[in-house]
């Protein structure tokens, strides 16, 4: 066998694509909650974490035009990042580690924010079910003594 062959044989784009849309399906398929129009804000929050987009499908209130291009773009990033060959027969990792350290680190701060976003979503559907909220989470400016910005800060209460 040679170096530039893999041991596994690769998935094609097709494939992945149509794992990812078995999994969003079946997802939506389950039952959120035991009260009819209430949703899992840990379902919302887990699908939108790991298929950007599949969480907002979940709770429906974002239109599609919004959840499937996250989706799609989720599809298309992760070909780039596992199963693209580059010159030499090279994926990513091996052909650029900086490169791909550095997009993995800015796929996982826009899939927590995405995460946090779907949850706090399902949260608000729950609240006009007559469920009260149990987590809030807010990005605020930060002003030294004088008046000056100096930052963001997370605060939150679980």
């Amino acid at each position: 066998m040679n170096r530039t062959q893999n041991r596994y044989p690769r998935a094609p784009a097709a494939v992945l694509g149509a794992i990812v849309a078995l999994a969003t399906v079946a997802a939506i398929s389950l039952p959120g909650t035991a009260h009819a129009g209430e949703k899992n804000r840990w379902l919302a929050a887990g699908l939108n974490f790991f298929v950007p987009g599949a969480g907002y499908i979940y709770n429906g209130e974002k239109p599609l035009y919004v959840s499937v291009p996250l989706v799609a773009g989720a599809v298309a990033l992760t070909y780039v990042e596992q199963f693209h060959e580059f010159p030499g027969g090279k994926k990513l990792q091996d052909h650029d580690s900086t490169a791909f350290f550095a997009l993995f680190g800015a796929v996982f701060l826009v899939n927590t924010g995405l995460a946090i976003d779907a949850w706090q979503e399902a949260d608000a559907i729950n609240n006009k079910a007559g469920k009260t909220a149990s987590m809030n989470l807010q990005l605020r400016p930060t002003v030294g003594p004088r008046g000056e910005r100096l930052g963001f800060a997370v605060r939150g209460s679980f």
